[in-house]
């Protein structure tokens, strides 16, 4: 983006106009979330589980399966590693807010996916008494979908497994609750 008056390779003024911009040199603060704006419905760390279902279906064994889970956080400038797999290492700061989506990997699947529970695997347990991960569900008015958060209020590295529940969609509908082999979730403050 330009910046106030600035013209771009093409020569062509690319600025704001002052008497439409009053000097704001194209600072939108509705762009800028700061830290008393993070809550449940705003949190500062996402993770997004993406999900083949038609693989968990064909991979299911006893509620275990071995692969088609890819997880994503938005927090790779932070350190946090192991994007697109089914063990991410997020790394959070004591009091961020954390939340967890479930998705398929099929945008137009009619497969309905959602969390229901997280496991303690090893580690420190940096959830704390009241920070566990629970169900969220934002009035229509924050523009988010269903999803859990929790909010980091302890220290150290903890593994978690996500617990997650497939209902397929069709005739031949099926619920199945899996998890996955992979560490699950490794949360790592300072």
């Amino acid at each position: 983006m330009y910046g106030k008056n600035q013209t771009s390779d093409n020569g062509k003024n690319q600025g704001s106009d002052d008497s439409k911009n009053q000097g704001s040199d194209d600072f939108n603060p509705m762009l800028v979330t700061g830290e008393d704006k993070y809550s449940e419905s705003n949190p500062q760390v996402v993770i997004r589980i993406m999900v083949d279902t038609d693989v968990v279906l064909e991979d299911d064994r006893q509620g275990t399966v071995y692969r088609g889970i890819y997880m994503l956080d938005n927090r790779a400038y932070y350190g946090s590693g192991a994007q697109g797999g089914d063990a991410l290492d997020t790394h959070c700061r004591y009091g961020e807010y954390v939340a967890f989506y479930v998705t398929p990997v099929d945008p137009y699947s009619e497969d309905k996916l959602s969390i229901i529970g997280f496991e303690m695997v090893s580690g420190d347990d940096v959830w704390g008494t009241n920070g566990l991960p629970t169900y969220y569900a934002p009035s229509a008015t924050t523009g988010n979908g269903v999803y859990w958060v929790g909010t980091i209020e302890g220290s150290g590295n903890s593994l978690y497994r996500v617990k997650c529940k497939l209902q397929t969609a069709g005739e031949d509908s099926q619920t199945v609750a899996f998890t996955w082999t992979g560490p699950g979730i490794s949360v790592i403050t300072g």
